[in-house]
């Protein structure tokens, strides 16, 4: 149990880059202020649809035991597709070899990784489900509502976590080992978000259909079932609490299973995913006979084509905003079985270029120019001694992550332009703000990197997941996306021209401004990096 609580520790402290922070006390109160910012504004947004629901659930007269239930099945999704791309993280770290050297079990290495994955993901569920709790008791003055809010919060992420586990170990063994597993990682990881998002629109769009208190009750079952553990909170609450124990019992187990069965395949995935490196080398002749600017950007289309860990945690955002694209304009469209969207499709092709903000929030999780310097890894030595020109450097990233994003900001756009059948108007806005938004978010990302670069990283999911500048990248993107929300929606109830006329323009002159500072100061802040 030592060796297990100190390894725990060990991963945590890698995790969050604690020795960094340490050295530069400077960047550490910058970020964790920022990321204290940020939480406050997931739980404001939290409490307001704990609220909702709540009010919702009190309104029809049923147990707001149901209300925690229908919230842990939104923490259950949010676990599940937070962690599918992070517990790959399990099978990867050079410190294995030298664990497998100490007295210390295969086990207990494998349950440090995923206790730590937990942890992190506690951090999700807390957010959803103590709210839940406080404002159950706050309608109720039920205290038992403390006790089943602290444990769906602690025992919800178990069940997820599991799932994801064993969904990447299945990817790695199937697409990891090939060639062009990449193509087959894009594939798995597409119908893996699409099954999640699609079973999450249909439940949330049957409780909006829902108008008795006995529909609002089998929808909050139904979600239940997402995470079966979620029964158990009820029978607790409804019934006995010594359900709890049942409840705890049945989560630990189903990790310890999960441990067991990652054992025996954890050697051989072990080395075939770290026997693969990413080609970083830069060759000078290629610079001085292709031209420094084309070199540079075939290097990085490459790189970033050929790195399964970068790869898959950059074009998830894409997937994301594609499928979420493609089940919003089914859901609105005239062929839609989901809502009566053929009586109202005057409306609907109106006010269609709305859709912009569904496209923003997927492309938001994730932007290659938010790890393209930490990329570079040790090698960053070669692009301070070989003549290059780091302007161009820097174009190059933008450009393969403006491309990137902007192929999948594009097909998200002509899927819903398909079903909804817009307006002129609307075309126009639902192509040209996405694609405005895809290149202020490289462009920012970029430039956080510069300041929060982590070269100095084992394996790239150290960087990809658990860095500085990928956290604070997402985190300003989704409040730029909550920003063009509020322009988008606020003023079409002034004048719907308006509201897009002063989105593009808004996004427009953002992107300039930081293109400009990025520009300006992206040889000075290259000189001064040294950590390699």
């Amino acid at each position: 149990m030592n060796n297990l609580l100190e390894l725990v520790k060990v991963d945590l402290r890698e995790t969050l880059d604690v020795r960094k922070f340490k050295e530069n006390k400077s960047k550490s109160i910058s970020f964790f202020a920022f990321l204290g910012l940020m939480l406050i504004l997931g739980l404001v947004l939290s409490i307001i649809y704990n609220l909702m629901f709540s009010s919702l659930f009190l309104v029809q007269e049923a147990n707001l035991v149901y209300s925690t239930l229908f919230m842990g099945g939104f923490a259950t999704f949010l676990t599940l597709s937070t962690s599918i791309f992070k517990v790959k993280s399990i099978y990867v770290g050079k410190d294995y070899e030298m664990l497998k050297s100490m007295p210390v079990k295969k086990t207990e290495i494998i349950a440090a990784k995923i206790i730590n994955l937990y942890l992190i993901e506690l951090i999700y569920s807390a957010i959803i489900m103590i709210p839940n709790a406080v404002i159950n008791i706050i309608f109720t003055g039920n205290f038992t509502f403390i006790i089943t809010g602290l444990l769906a919060t602690l025992l919800i992420p178990a069940i997820p976590m599991a799932v994801a586990c064993l969904f990447s170990l299945f990817i790695t063994l199937v697409a990891d080992r090939y060639k062009f597993g990449n193509v087959i990682n894009f594939i798995l990881y597409f119908l893996m978000f699409a099954a999640i998002m699609f079973f999450s629109l249909m439940i949330n769009m049957s409780t909006g259909a829902a108008g008795g208190q006995s529909d609002m009750v089998d929808m909050a079952n139904a979600f239940a079932w997402v995470n079966p553990s979620l029964q158990l909170v009820k029978l607790a609450h409804l019934d006995n609490y010594l359900y709890i124990l049942l409840f705890a019992l049945g989560n630990v187990v189903v990790l310890f299973l999960v441990i067991l069965f990652i054992s025996l395949f954890f050697d051989g995935i072990h080395e075939m995913i770290n026997s693969y490196k990413s080609n970083n080398v830069y060759v000078r002749k290629k610079l001085e006979t292709k031209g420094q600017f084309k070199a540079l950007l075939g290097h990085e289309y490459k790189r970033f084509f050929t790195s399964k860990f970068y790869f898959v945690n950059c074009i998830s955002s894409g997937i994301c905003s594609i499928i979420m694209s493609a089940l919003i304009g089914y859901m609105f469209s005239p062929i839609s079985t989901i809502t009566d969207a053929a009586s109202i499709m005057v409306y609907i092709r109106q006010y269609a270029y709305l859709g912009v903000i569904i496209i923003a929030f997927g492309i938001g999780i994730a932007t290659p120019a938010s790890g393209s310097i930490s990329i570079e890894g040790t090698k960053f030595w070669m692009i301070k001694t070989f003549p290059i020109d780091y302007k161009k450097m820097i174009k190059s990233k933008l450009l393969v992550s403006i491309s990137v994003l902007g192929v999948c900001a594009l097909i998200s756009s002509g899927i819903l332009v398909a079903l909804t059948q817009p307006s002129i108007y609307s075309i126009i806005i639902l192509f040209v703000a996405p694609l405005l938004f895809v290149t202020l978010a490289s462009v920012l990302g970029l430039l956080i990197n510069i300041s929060y670069y982590k070269l100095k990283w084992k394996n790239e999911q150290q960087f990809c997941k658990n860095s500085a500048s990928v956290v604070i990248s997402m985190l300003l993107d989704w409040l730029i996306m909550i920003i063009l929300a509020g322009l988008l929606v606020g003023f079409t109830f002034v004048n719907i021209y308006l509201a897009g006329i002063l989105t593009i323009a808004a996004l427009a002159i953002a992107t300039i401004i930081l293109y400009i500072v990025l520009m300006k100061t992206c040889e000075r802040k290259i000189e001064a990096i040294e950590e390699f």
